[in-house]
Formats: C-alpha cells, structure tokens, sequence
C-alpha cells in the first residue's frame, strides 16, 4: 500500500533555506528548524548547502547502512514542496519561497500571454520544438532574487557561490570535482556560503528506476564520494545535504491515446507527469470530472484549482502572477505508481511530483 504526505510548510526543504536566512540576517516569513538552527549556533565560517537530486528517504534506506555516512548523519526527515519535483523544489531552496510564491511549478508551466507550454528549464515550447521563443522567458517571468543573492547582500563580507554540474558555464564534469572545490573553498580565510547542486541520483532513477542495481551502485559511490570529501573540509566548516524529491517506480499511462479527454480540454496537459495541469472546455467540466475519475481514479486524485489553492498544497503567502494561470481548471495528483506520458517518447522508469511517501520524503543531513 501506498501512503500519501501533503507538503508541510513548517518542516520542509523551504524551511531550511528560511533557516538559513534567518541565520544570515534576511527576513522570512517561513518556519524555521529548530535542528538546523543549533548546528548554525557555533557561527561557522564556512556553510555549504549540497542538493542532491532524487536522493529520497527511500533509496537511502534501502541502500545505506545506518552507520553509512549519509544515513548516519540524518537529523531528521522532511517534506519536499508540492510539486515535488525539480523545477518546484530546488527552486524553493534557491528562493526561500514555496512554489506558490516562486511561480516554479513544473517541468512544463503553460504561459498565456505567449501561448507557449513553456519547458520552464530550456526555454523551448515542449509541443512544438520548432517554435521560435525571441526572449529568455526564465528571465522574463521567473527572475528573482536566490538565496546567495540575499545572503550577499544582507552579509558584504560572506562570499558566496554557487556550484553546479557540467549543463552551466563552468560547471563541473563530477561529484567528486564539484565537492573537491567545496574543501577548497573551506580552506580560505573568508567566511563564506557555498550552494552546491548535482542531477544524481535522479537522472540515473528516471532511466532505470529508483529500485534498480544502477541506482543501488550509485547511492553507496555518492555516500563513500560525499564521506570523503566531507571529512577533508577545513575547520569551522558545515555542510547541510537535502534532496528536492524522492522518486517512486512507474510504469506509463499513454495520456495522448484517450481521445474523449482531449476531446474536453482548451489547452494541452501542462506541469508534470504526475501533477497535471487540464485546462477544460466550459461546457465539459462535469463531464471531463467523471471521465477522468471513471479512468484514472484509481492512481490520481482530482482537485479543481480552488481545492488546490484552500489546501494551500502549492504553499502559502504572496501569490505569484504566474500561478493563476499555470493552474488549470484541474489538477490531477498521482498517489500510486502510475504517471501519464503526454507524448509518444521512450518512458520513464522512476518518477516524482506526486505525493507518495517515497517522492515526498527527504532527509536533513548536518555534519561539522
């Protein structure tokens, strides 16, 4: 049997940034944790934030051994965001704000002003590859302050940085050189703030599932990689770890081949596989409700956008523009081990966005 966790907004990945805000002098309305709260107390000169992607409770149960040295340095569990995955999520660490605020919502946001279902991460139509897209809409309607930004700013003398794969200028080709940069930047006489990001295990549990033997050798290499290189920091130094999601195995629904719902819909499905977005025909949404419930009951659940908005499942505070109408009519919610494929293309074996325990739990890691 499958459970299912809402987002909680007083214990999630948000509330470490908010902590790490709080810490630094920024100003936020987030809860903050408690556990995260007393390791910053000894004023370390050097904090480092690493996210890695995909890295759930689950796998980390199920791989590591409790005196492994991520297992055995967890301080507690916490929520993810909703959605919860990537887009959502890290953004939510990046800017201190849930996504209802953020606007990061998913893989694919339908933008109405430029009718374009915008893959919000490549800035490319993801319907119509050859659309031409002029502008930078990443820039143009998600651009805002990120937590080294804030941090800098309230902090002249903290320098920070931010690290990242091999996908941004200068990123960088390994765990292993990503984190050795880490240990050397732990070793200047400046206090610094350090947020480091990596795409494993997620990109390797998307193509062979989070219960896979690759994933099984890939968890105990990032734990042993991480070990290392945590034990090499400079003195005053903390490094905080979380994951932006989990991941559940899944096997597809071929979304595109029911005709009738297309039949019912305004706009395309958006968001997420196993968050979607359905913008309906005025005149079908009673019967697009029961269609859908008939068909996909059994693995979604169903909100119109006023249930998702009242259970403050996207979070809560200043509204982003963009949520309104991001949000369609409906918004179906995966709570088994299904996820729709909008799109005729090689499926995935792992996914996430949805609420099942195994995508919604994730750790908080401290060592110093």
């Amino acid at each position: 049997m499958i459970h299912v966790i809402l987002p909680n907004y007083e214990n999630s990945i948000l509330n470490v940034s908010t902590t790490l805000l709080h810490h630094y002098g920024v100003e936020t309305k987030y809860a903050l944790i408690p556990e995260l709260r007393a390791a910053l107390k000894s004023k370390p000169n050097h904090v480092f934030l690493l996210l890695l992607d995909g890295m759930g409770m689950n796998i980390i149960k199920k791989y590591l051994k409790r005196d492994d040295f991520l297992r055995k340095n967890i301080v507690k569990q916490m929520t993810s965001v909703f959605p919860s995955t990537t887009v959502a999520a890290t953004n939510a660490v990046l800017t201190g704000k849930p996504p209802w605020s953020s606007g990061y919502l998913g893989w694919v946001q339908y933008l109405k002003d430029e009718d374009i279902y915008d893959t919000v991460f490549l800035n490319k139509d993801y319907y119509d590859s050859e659309k031409v897209i002029a502008e930078d809409l990443l820039e143009k309607y998600f651009k805002q302050p990120q937590l080294t930004d804030l941090i800098s700013e309230a902090n002249p003398d903290i320098k920070t940085a931010q690290l990242f794969p091999n996908f941004k200028p200068d990123g960088f080709d390994t765990l292993q050189e990503a984190l050795l940069e880490m240990v050397r930047i732990s070793k200047t006489s400046e206090k610094t703030f350090t947020y480091i990001y990596w795409g494993e295990p997620d990109l390797t549990e998307h193509d062979y599932g989070p219960f896979s033997t690759m994933t099984k050798a890939l968890i105990k290499d990032i734990n042993m990689t991480v070990k290392t290189q945590a034990e090499a920091l400079g003195d005053n130094s903390l490094l905080i770890v979380i994951a932006d999601h989990g991941h559940q195995s899944v096997t597809p629904i071929n979304l595109y081949e029911d005709q009738k719902l297309y039949g019912m819909l305004e706009k395309l499905p958006s968001m997420e596989p196993r968050a979607t977005s359905f913008f309906v025909k005025l005149e079908f949404m009673d019967a697009f409700r029961a269609h859908f419930n008939q068909q996909y009951g059994k693995y979604y659940a169903l909100y119109t956008k006023a249930e998702v908005f009242n259970m403050q499942l996207l979070g809560f505070g200043k509204k982003h523009a963009l949520v309104d109408s991001c949000v369609g009519d409906y918004l179906a919610v995966a709570i088994k081990n299904r996820y729709f494929q909008f799109k005729d293309k090689k499926p995935f074996k792992g996914h996430h966005a949805g609420l099942t325990i195994d995508e919604m739990m994730v750790p908080l890691i401290i060592y110093q």
